[in-house]
């Protein structure tokens, strides 16, 4: 990606050099480099806009606000998360828009805004599965239902975290399977169903212990302990 990004830049090729500040913004969020993330995100932003390339300003703006988001900026990532949306949906690129959503549900709830971060993320869900992506669609899932459990919303939580369980059984991934476990582990805690709980939480202590994550292991016998 920095390669991509150099050769761009080495050709004054803008087009090229906002697509490759994208590609490279989120691979330096990967890597905890928030500080250069943000400075390529924000300059893609910048030629995109001056290239009228909404698309591609839309896709700065929601890295943009991922990293004020990580670090705990969640006023300031909602306006980027809320702009790029906007932009999505003129360009009708529903994928786009659903991300956005997805997103901004995330930093309303930061906020406190539970009943409209729920919407948010109802919203994405059509979105995601309008233009299939199934990935998206239970990742979503699984953050609405640690919503409405934090809610109270116990019933909902459950069917939230099942439907993702039952995507994420198709698709694969271990890592993900061990957290919808585990969710549903709580859950079922929460509303009584222990036996339920007991079971799920074993299946989500052999996941964890297959893939080797020693903290959550831990979280999952300190619980499996008072249920």
């Amino acid at each position: 990606h920095r390669l991509a990004w150099q050769a761009a830049r080495d050709l004054d090729d803008r087009p090229r050099i906002a697509r490759a500040s994208i590609e490279l913004s989120v691979v330096s969020q990967q890597a905890g480099q928030h500080g250069a993330a943000m400075i390529l995100a924000e300059d893609a932003a910048v030629i995109c806009r001056l290239l009228a390339d909404d698309r591609g300003q839309a896709e700065a703006l929601d890295q943009v606000g991922l990293v004020n988001q990580r670090a705990a900026r969640s006023r300031e990532a909602l306006a980027y998360f809320d702009e790029a949306e906007t932009l999505f949906c003129g360009v009708a690129d529903q994928h786009g828009r659903a991300n956005a959503l997805s997103h901004s549900g995330i930093a309303r709830w930061h906020l406190g805004h539970y009943q409209d971060a729920m919407d948010q993320l109802e919203s994405a869900l059509a979105l995601y599965r309008e233009v299939g992506d199934r990935r998206g669609e239970a990742k979503t899932l699984n953050n609405l239902g640690k919503m409405q459990l934090h809610c109270g919303l116990h019933r909902d939580a459950l069917d939230s975290f099942e439907r993702s369980l039952e995507i994420f059984g198709d698709i694969g991934g271990a890592q993900n399977l061990a957290i919808l476990y585990h969710n549903i582990g709580a859950v079922c805690h929460y509303k009584g169903s222990y036996e339920k709980g007991l079971a799920a939480y074993q299946r989500a202590l052999e996941l964890y212990r297959e893939i080797g994550d020693l903290p959550d292991e831990a979280d999952v016998l300190d619980r499996k302990s008072v249920v």
